[in-house]
């Protein structure tokens, strides 16, 4: 997914796993107990990083870490895969990451089965709203409706449509926790505390991510898990992605992207690792 923009800047040696033929990150690697499964989104695949916190955690710990973190990924790719499951089911630990809240099948759109970023299908109350959008873009990314509903509908329609999108996201991560059978850590991985506030609120800028998510909804879903670890942290950021000085992506139009504002750095992954390491090492014993 990363790998051909990414390319000159760096290897993610991506390879293809389970049912539903995700593209996960390498290198690909036999299963040997014990292990350790990560399952969550481009904050765990570790875009921009040499050494995302699972291969961190894997030289830490020396256990094996598979990093099954996916661009787009949301609660419902890895519910729907039982692969995913199974090998969760084999581990000594899983460790989920809080994935955004737009990512999810809620009242208003369905989101596509390998990379829930992406909306499939909408609700009639909608057509407007995606109508402007499909003319502009090929794809129709979550992001960019919840934008759009934010900034062109009434504030009451604003309200419906994010407290649908945060119910959906509730309850998807309630069943993917009951479904992952071994010690499930959750995991909130960010620039800001879960407290910050909310994000998309009409009128107002993006929030940094797990966008929509915050501490109500955490405490909604954490009895499910085994373990909570947070890890705020923003050294790094802005991230340059210079290579000895000079640029090497570029963006779509041709401008050279010199730094990276959004994903975490590889100092936030190994505050990352530093967080989970303890509550990893008690479950290995």
């Amino acid at each position: 997914m990363y790998q051909e923009p990414d390319a000159p800047y760096i290897d993610y040696r991506q390879y293809r796993f389970g049912a539903r033929r995700i593209v996960v990150r390498g290198p690909e690697e036999p299963v040997t107990q014990p292990y350790i499964v990560c399952l969550g989104a481009a904050q765990t695949f570790g875009r921009f990083v040499d050494i995302p916190y699972p291969q961190l955690l894997q030289e830490r710990l020396r256990v094996r870490c598979i990093n099954l973190g996916v661009a787009g990924g949301g609660p419902e790719l890895f519910l729907a895969d039982e692969d995913v499951l199974a090998l969760c089911a084999g581990a000594k630990a899983c460790v989920l990451q809080v994935m955004s809240g737009r990512s999810v099948s809620n009242a208003f759109y369905q989101v596509e089965p390998r990379r829930n970023a992406i909306i499939t299908s909408f609700s009639d109350e909608l057509k407007n709203v995606i109508a402007d959008l499909r003319r502009k873009k090929k794809k129709l990314f979550a992001h960019d409706v919840l934008v759009k509903i934010s900034e062109t509908q009434d504030e009451a329609v604003t309200k419906r449509v994010f407290d649908d999108v945060r119910r959906a996201w509730i309850d998807t991560t309630l069943q993917l926790l009951e479904r992952i059978s071994t010690h499930r850590i959750l995991f909130w991985f960010s620039e800001r505390e879960p407290g910050a506030g909310d994000t998309y609120l009409h009128g107002h800028v993006l929030m940094k991510y797990p966008q929509l998510v915050d501490r109500d909804m955490i405490r909604s879903v954490r009895h499910q898990a085994d373990d909570y670890v947070a890890c705020v942290a923003s050294a790094g950021m802005p991230q340059s992605l210079l290579r000895d000085g000079s640029p090497v992506l570029f963006r779509p139009n041709g401008a050279p992207r010199l730094e990276n504002t959004y994903y975490p750095s590889p100092e936030m992954h190994e505050a990352a690792a530093d967080a989970l390491s303890e509550p990893l090492r008690r479950v290995l014993g």
